[in-house]
């Protein structure tokens, strides 16, 4: 019994130091948790300053070249939209190639659905029509010159001449033309759904 007196204080001492010890670890624990919730508020709190700063540095005549950047694209889409129509212009484009020959006079005129294929990217249709018509080749230069000339992308596929009749109407041969001229019509999503 009188070495648990003499032991006593020892294992006062002990236990009072292992209490510290565990004291000490769980405020040690709380204080790495503290520190790395700081670093995150601190990154976060960067963040949001750094967007306040974009935010403010945008100016009034920033506003309005973005809005001029809008518009050109706007407008850059409308004119390829005119070069490459949905494919529902194409009773448009065949009233176009249409009116060109009549105006140049060309005789015998007809316009037909020759294919329909997608492109190898499937981003848009290449439409085939093959025209066929009778004239001088002068004319027909003038047509092909004059298609040329329209808002839209045209391609001449295959061209084929012929003179059959030698008839010469003053100093110009008649000859018959026969050309695939391909148009161009992009794919719109839904029309591929519809497939």
């Amino acid at each position: 019994m009188n070495l648990l007196f003499k032991l006593l204080p020892f294992i006062v001492l002990c236990y009072g130091l292992f209490d510290f010890y565990e004291a000490y670890s769980l405020n040690q624990k709380k204080q790495t948790e503290l520190r790395a919730t700081l670093d995150q508020v601190k990154s976060e709190n960067k963040k949001i300053k750094e967007d306040i700063k974009q935010i403010q540095s945008i100016e009034e005549g920033s506003v309005d070249t973005l809005q001029k950047k809008v518009n050109d694209a706007k407008d850059n889409l409308d004119e390829v939209t005119k070069m490459i129509p949905p494919i529902d212009d194409k009773a448009v484009i065949l009233n176009e190639l249409s009116s060109v020959a009549k105006n140049l006079n060309i005789k015998n005129i007809s316009f037909k659905p020759k294919y329909g294929n997608p492109s190898e990217e499937g981003l848009y249709l290449i439409n085939g029509i093959e025209f066929k018509g009778k004239g001088t080749f002068l004319q027909f230069m003038l047509f092909f010159e004059r298609i040329k000339k329209l808002k839209r992308i045209f391609n001449i596929s295959t061209l084929k001449i012929e003179n059959k009749s030698f008839k010469k109407t003053g100093k110009h041969v008649l000859v018959d033309f026969k050309a695939v001229i391909e148009t161009f019509h992009y794919l719109d999503k839904k029309d591929e759904k519809n497939d």
